[in-house]
């Protein structure tokens, strides 16, 4: 009974360890969450908007554009990437799939479709300031997490 209280107090206390004195190393479920939580890439610029001059023309992703979906223009980002957009203006975020290359107006960073201009609060006014973050949990494929990781280490 004395050797079963010990073995339990041992493991009770391995439970307690920081996770890099875990044996293995292993990553712990809170330790994956908090780096879910830290963008692979990070952004600031301005942000413009497209309506129906572009509906059904395919974008470079190979996917028609679509002003009434939740989709974007950007210059470097992975096709199929997704990032959150935030208007610096009034707090408000939508997340939207890269899925054309652009915007052409120069000192735009991103173009963002007519639904995700209406759900930011811009679209009245035509441009805003915006952050654009895209989060490793977000995106559709592992080659997608690659590709941001290595564009935010430029």
């Amino acid at each position: 009974m004395r050797s079963l209280s010990a073995v339990t107090l041992v493991l009770a206390l391995a439970a307690c360890a920081p996770p890099s004195t875990r044996s293995g190393a292993q990553e712990s479920a809170a330790d994956v969450a908090r780096s879910d939580t830290r963008p692979l890439f990070e952004q600031q610029g301005e942000a413009s908007w497209f309506g129906g001059a572009v509906e059904g023309r395919p974008g470079k992703s190979g996917e028609g554009v679509d002003p009434d979906e939740m989709v974007a223009s950007h210059p470097t980002l992975p096709m199929d990437s997704v990032v959150r957009v935030t208007n610096l203006a009034n707090g408000k975020s939508v997340e939207v799939k890269v899925v054309d290359r652009g915007p052409t107006a120069p000192g735009r960073t991103i173009d963002l479709s007519r639904k995700a201009a209406q759900d930011l609060g811009m679209k009245e006014k035509g441009t805003v300031p915006v952050r654009i973050d895209a989060f490793a949990a977000d995106q559709p494929s592992e080659r997608v997490r690659q590709d941001l990781a290595a564009l935010a280490r430029q």
